[in-house]
């Protein structure tokens, strides 16, 4: 049996660990990358429910059609949304997870007021829901378009 005498155990040990938490830790690049994944996601769902809702407005798309697209938006907005928040952010990433979260929570929102009008058939709340969808998820955009 060979042994390993003064530092080198020291040295061996460092780098078994070193190698090991390395491979466990997210890095910032790898979380601006997840939340660049949520964002676009997130700006699909969105982006198909002010469609819906902007076809219903105009009658090209009958309520129970309209209920299912905007309600599997919905789903998949808030999907993106609980899966990006709960990833532990790196050190240093602070100030990315807060921008993120607040864009994906407040497209969240606007998306559920859209559902919900549409599912109470409420014609001036879907236009309101619309505007704000629209303006959100252009801001969610833009948003992406940085963390590229």
């Amino acid at each position: 049996m060979t042994r390993l005498r003064g530092a080198a155990p020291a040295v061996l040990t460092g780098a078994l660990l070193a190698t090991t938490l390395g491979g466990c830790g997210t890095t910032v690049a790898s979380y601006r990358e997840s939340a660049s994944t949520a964002v676009q996601t997130q700006l699909g769902g969105a982006r198909t429910a002010e469609l819906a809702g902007r076809s219903w407005l105009d009658g090209n798309l009958p309520d129970a059609a309209a209920t299912v697209i905007v309600g599997d938006a919905d789903r998949t907005v808030g999907g993106a949304e609980s899966d990006f928040a709960a990833a532990d952010p790196p050190a240093g990433a602070g100030g990315l997870r807060a921008s993120v979260t607040q864009a994906l929570g407040d497209t969240s929102d606007a998306v559920a007021r859209l559902r919900v009008a549409v599912d109470l058939g409420d014609r001036g709340a879907v236009v309101s829901a619309t505007r704000r969808l629209t303006a959100t998820a252009d801001q969610l955009e833009a948003l992406g378009v940085r963390l590229r």
